[in-house]
């Protein structure tokens, strides 16, 4: 499975905002992946209830796009993680820049966000069957990337932090 551009737009609203995305990606030249959740659950054949997108540059400047695109007025902003929330009636968007964390052992909250790119994103997520992302750029819509080998995982029924 390299390519999951059919399973991502089964859902018709979602496809929609991820068609949008893409659209936001290319227009101002910023990779974007959908990750996490919305990718494992799309595998497995499950209906996704929100999207979390990855994104490897600038997070504040595409989710302004997005929303306006999707013709939102309000963001909720976590500016110290690069990190956004669209209220969407169709769905909760997630946005986040692609990022390592630090944290105090006293603290679940990251102490210092690091930019970085997709791999080094992927590499720092809870479980291999959430760090399986899939691009929404244009020119290689769907794509899978796997370098933990959570696709693996999920066909074995296995859970690996």
């Amino acid at each position: 499975m390299s390519n999951i551009a059919e399973l991502l737009l089964k859902n018709k609203d979602l496809g929609k905002i991820l068609k949008q995305a893409s659209a936001v990606s290319s227009k101002l030249k910023i990779p974007a992946y959908v990750v996490g959740g919305y990718v494992r659950d799309t595998i497995l054949g499950k209906a996704p209830k929100e999207i979390d997108l990855m994104v490897e540059k600038n997070s504040a400047k595409f989710s302004e796009a997005l929303a306006k695109k999707l013709k939102v007025d309000n963001i909720v902003r976590f500016d110290r993680y690069h990190t956004y929330r669209i209220p969407f009636s169709k769905a909760e968007i997630e946005i986040a820049a692609a990022r390592k964390e630090t944290y105090k052992s006293t603290s679940r909250k990251p102490d210092k966000v690091i930019l970085t790119s997709i791999e080094g994103d992927l590499s720092r997520r809870d479980f291999t069957i959430n760090a399986i992302a899939a691009s929404i750029m244009e020119n290689n819509f769907g794509e899978i990337y796997d370098p933990l080998s959570g696709i693996s995982d999920l066909n074995n029924g296995v859970l690996i932090t």
